[in-house]
């Protein structure tokens, strides 16, 4: 139940002047939850980093971090669609971090998508990021609607259409990192930007739940290693992360349709970009080639 819900059902039971009380404490939660989504919403159209807004709360709970999520991708999606979602903050190491005492989830959008034009390498733009990072996940592509919670990795797995190497390009840029909070993170929709999915894989032993938790990835950039990561580093197993993920997605309001992806988070760690040519190479599941392109200096 969102946090907007549970004050409007706590309204129930209470006398004439407790009801004003809560309505007016109720209608300041809705002005202030607008007002930072509108704060991230313009701070993305005039290419700012997004505000740090836990500083500016008297309280800033999850739930009141995931309704602005959902107002600020709401308004995203005014002109653009969902193409799928994402976990993050998967290790007890990054919750800690971050302040977090569970993982979190995100929305993929269809306008950050990178793809490959004309067989022609896949490149990212530097100069769209204020802080690039990149992480080696696993993607699941669904084949059936979630709108309801699953029960088990067996039921998962009737609606999975094929697991896929994927390469997220998160953007950390806020205007205040030494306040920066995993609250800050999920409001901002978990810093999600740009991604790459990879070719889905024709071995149906990767649908396999061991089989799938044995894969391990090397990142290279300009042929150094930068990153190793297992998929067991994601909560355990990919299988059982993409169960929390979908289940607490279900939860938020979010609908899974045929088609769209799920990436799990980051084999490994996450990692700053650097300008060069990059390889994941994910073996036997497959590998994902991208150059990320340094900004062009202007003419003086």
């Amino acid at each position: 139940m969102s946090l907007i819900s549970r004050m409007v059902f706590s309204k129930a039971g209470l006398g004439a002047a407790a009801m004003l009380a809560v309505s007016v404490a109720f209608a300041a939660v809705v002005d202030a939850t607008g007002k930072q989504i509108d704060a991230i919403y313009r701070a993305w159209t005039q290419g700012k980093p997004s505000p740090v807004i836990s500083h500016t709360m008297a309280t800033f709970t999850l739930d009141d971090a995931y309704a602005i999520q959902h107002g600020y991708v709401e308004k995203r999606l005014q002109k653009d669609s969902i193409r799928g979602y994402k976990g993050g903050m998967t290790t007890p190491q990054v919750q800690k971090q971050f302040g977090m005492e569970e993982p979190v989830v995100g929305v993929l959008l269809t306008s950050g998508e990178v793809v490959a034009v004309d067989g022609k390498p896949t490149v990212v733009n530097l100069a769209e990021f204020h802080k690039l990072m990149l992480e080696t996940e696993v993607g699941f592509v669904f084949d059936k609607r979630i709108d309801t919670p699953l029960v088990n990795v067996d039921e998962l797995k009737q609606r999975i259409r094929a697991v896929v190497p994927a390469i997220e390009l998160p953007d950390l840029g806020f205007s205040d990192a030494a306040h920066l909070r995993g609250l800050d993170v999920v409001a901002n929709n978990v810093s999600a930007k740009r991604f790459i999915i990879g070719t889905p894989s024709e071995q149906k032993k990767f649908l396999a739940e061991n089989a799938l938790d044995s894969i391990s990835a090397e990142l290279r950039c300009n042929d150094r290693a930068i990153n190793i990561g297992k998929a067991t580093d994601v909560m355990g197993s990919q299988w059982q992360a993409a169960l929390w993920e979908i289940n607490k997605l279900v939860k938020l309001g979010y609908k899974i349709e045929p088609g769209q992806v799920l990436i799990t988070g980051a084999m490994g760690r996450m990692v700053l970009a650097m300008p060069g040519k990059c390889v994941a190479d994910f073996g036997a599941f497959g590998k994902i080639a991208f150059e990320v392109q340094a900004p062009v200096a202007k003419a003086k």
